[in-house]
């Protein structure tokens, strides 16, 4: 019988970032469409699926787009601390993401977000009513030349990185945090 290492929580972390970086080029990745979590006006939790734009390492960072009359810009601004949950039931990881939020409406990010989005996906920030306004009709009202000016980038600045994976020996979860180019990382109880 051969004795062999235990994981260690750090590996389990630096393999969740990867897959968040790979999610970001591969549309057919689960972890692309997270749930983002954040404090509503009223003090309840609001969730939305949002789509992984991009991830920086130096900071740690994960993009996302939005529209910048939608409520979750209201809530990031009031009340930064946010989640972010990612799962993979296939691979059995969940990623879960603590962050402090901000909403960018110029400069290089935005600029390269507006490059980046094809004008279909442009088409989506067209809308002459903000995202969740009631509607007469079931297609909202659009004006192609105000979709530029409605797109946003949330910035979150990684706090802290928790895995969930369940593997042929069982449940673990390791929690990281950012430490300088690297994670500081340890088992926690799953």
């Amino acid at each position: 019988m051969t004795d062999t290492a235990p994981p260690l929580a750090l590996d389990d972390v630096v393999r969740a970032w990867a897959l968040l970086h790979r999610a970001v080029r591969d549309r057919r990745s689960a972890l692309r469409t997270p749930v983002l979590a954040s404090v509503g006006a009223d003090g309840a939790a609001r969730a939305r699926t949002v789509v992984l734009r991009a991830i920086e390492d130096a900071p740690r960072l994960a993009l996302l787009h939005t529209d910048v009359r939608s409520a979750k810009v209201a809530e990031i601004e009031a009340a930064p601390g946010v989640t972010l949950l990612a799962h993979d039931p296939r691979a059995r990881l969940q990623v879960r993401l603590e962050a402090r939020a901000a909403v960018e409406r110029s400069g290089p990010r935005i600029d390269a977000a507006r490059a980046a989005l094809s004008e279909a996906a442009l088409a989506d920030y067209a809308g002459v009513l903000p995202p969740g306004a009631p509607l007469t009709g079931h297609r909202p009202a659009r004006d192609p030349s105000m979709a530029r000016q409605h797109l946003a980038v949330v910035i979150l600045s990684v706090q802290s990185l928790e895995t969930l994976q369940h593997t042929p020996e069982g449940w673990r979860r390791a929690l990281g945090r950012p430490d300088g180019a690297g994670w500081a990382a340890h088992w926690l109880v799953p």
